[in-house]
């Protein structure tokens, strides 16, 4: 007879599988492949999961990093505007002011090309430059090459030291070889307990550094009369005619001058013309024999200010310096030039942000003085430099509705385009047709890959203009 039990116990021992028997528990086949499976179904919805997880924060950093770029590209710019022509300096020459009965001695070939808007004094624009346009940046002849189709913002203004007010404002006394001498005196205030100078004293101070520390004879300074708004005077600063004295004295009386065979006699003077005293009676004129034209003068000076000179542009880097055949990555650059000059200040450049690939400024003027600018976006609105077709007037000056009497600089609108730092090999941009009047047909960020797979972003920034007269 057939003992099952005994049967049964020698198949479990065969098996390793009876309870108290030492031995690796074993997994058919079957169940080590359903097993594998599993495990491999879990890591790839792991991994992806990551994956998308990783690229996810890859391009909302990117977006934090443009966006970063963008704002620090505007906050600059946006600054310097808002205080453009702060000091007296007018936005610029009223053709209702200029004098075209005067003998073609050059005046108004200077007039017709610098300082009527909107290559205006304070604010100036040079739209869309040409692909390889150059600024020289340095002494030894370094230049920036300008990306195509992209503006050039220049600002005027006394930016870095404040304005001194003459209290009362005192006669202009321009001496016949063009040499002036200012001083500018603390006022005390009696009623204060602590007997302190009023802030003046500070700005004294201020002013006494700057010129001490850069003891640069090229510097500029606006006058102009408080009481004739648009009545001013660009000099040159003559130190050897200037006492600056020390740290702790309450005046100090600083030279200028516009003598003949001065450097940039003729560049700061040529910004005084044209003012509102051009064709006002009582007006005093000095003339730059070496230069050809006249200089009309404010009577009085009511304010001095050391005069700055800023442009902003953006210039060609690539992603391995100097090799043109890897990624275009340009940079919003801020250069620093004497005024009216394309002389670079020691201050130099300074960049400001990488990867912006476009600046554009947009001017809206009031045209017929309704306090409103209109814009439609056609030619033929009341917004300079928003329309590819728009004709800033530049070859016909006189004929320009830009500059005729009434018309008035109303705000700077201000358009920055960046792009990724690094392309996104799944992602395809949108073509980018045109930003205010820079029209992208034709140019590499629309017809290259390799900058379709960049991703960008565009900032419009209106700024309403508060300093300029």
């Amino acid at each position: 007879m057939i003992d099952l039990k005994t049967v049964l116990r020698k198949r479990l021992l065969r098996l390793g599988r009876l309870p108290g028997v030492n031995g690796a528990v074993g997994f058919s086949v079957l169940e080590l492949i359903v097993t594998l499976l599993l495990l491999v179904v879990i890591s790839i919805g792991m991994l992806t999961f990551m994956d998308m997880s990783n690229r996810l924060t890859r391009t909302q950093v990117a977006q934090s990093m443009m966006q970063g770029n963008q704002r620090v590209a505007q906050s600059e710019v946006m600054k310097l505007i808002r205080t453009a022509g702060i000091g007296g300096l007018s936005t610029g020459f009223d053709l209702a002011q200029l004098d075209t009965t005067v003998p073609p001695d050059g005046v108004l070939d200077i007039i017709t090309t610098e300082g009527v808007f909107p290559r205006g004094l304070a604010i100036r624009v040079d739209n869309d430059s040409t692909d390889g346009d150059e600024i020289t940046t340095t002494s030894d002849g370094t230049k920036h090459i300008l990306v195509g189709g992209t503006d050039v913002l220049t600002l005027r203004g006394v930016f870095a030291t404040p304005v001194n007010i003459m209290t009362p404002q005192v006669p202009l006394s321009l001496g016949a070889t063009g040499n002036l001498q200012v001083t500018i005196q603390a006022e005390y205030n009696a009623d204060a307990e602590s007997g302190s100078p009023l802030f003046l004293q500070q700005d004294i101070e201020t002013l006494r550094t700057t010129l001490l520390d850069g003891g640069n004879s090229e510097e500029a300074f606006v006058l102009y009369d408080r009481f004739n708004p648009g009545a001013f005077l660009v000099m040159q600063y003559d130190p050897t005619n200037s006492t600056l004295g020390s740290k702790g004295d309450n005046s100090l009386t600083i030279g200028l001058t516009l003598r003949n065979g001065a450097k940039y006699a003729g560049p700061y003077g040529r910004m005084a013309l044209g003012t509102s005293l051009l064709r006002v009676s009582g007006g005093d004129t000095f003339t730059l024999a070496s230069e050809g034209f006249d200089i009309r003068l404010p009577k009085t000076i009511g304010a001095i200010g050391l005069l700055q000179e800023y442009r902003f542009y953006i210039r060609k880097e690539w992603e391995i310096p100097g090799d043109t055949g890897t990624l275009l990555k340009p940079v919003l650059t801020r250069a620093r030039f004497y005024p009216g000059t394309n002389d670079l200040h020691p201050e130099g450049t300074v960049d400001y942000a990488n990867n912006i690939i476009d600046l554009q400024v947009a001017l809206g003027v009031d045209l017929d003085g309704s306090g409103q600018v209109t814009e439609d976006g056609s030619s033929t609105d009341e917004v300079l430099y928003n329309d590819p077709s728009d004709d800033d007037g530049l070859s016909a000056i006189a004929g320009s509705p830009w500059v005729q009497a009434g018309a008035a600089l109303s705000y700077v609108r201000l358009s920055t385009v960046v792009q990724a730092d690094r392309p996104d090999l799944e992602y395809k941009g949108a073509l980018v047709e045109r930003v205010e009047d820079h029209v992208y047909t034709g140019t590499d960020w629309n017809t290259k890959l390799e900058y379709q797979k960049l991703r960008k972003r565009i900032l419009r920034t209106t700024i309403e203009l508060r300093n300029l007269p």
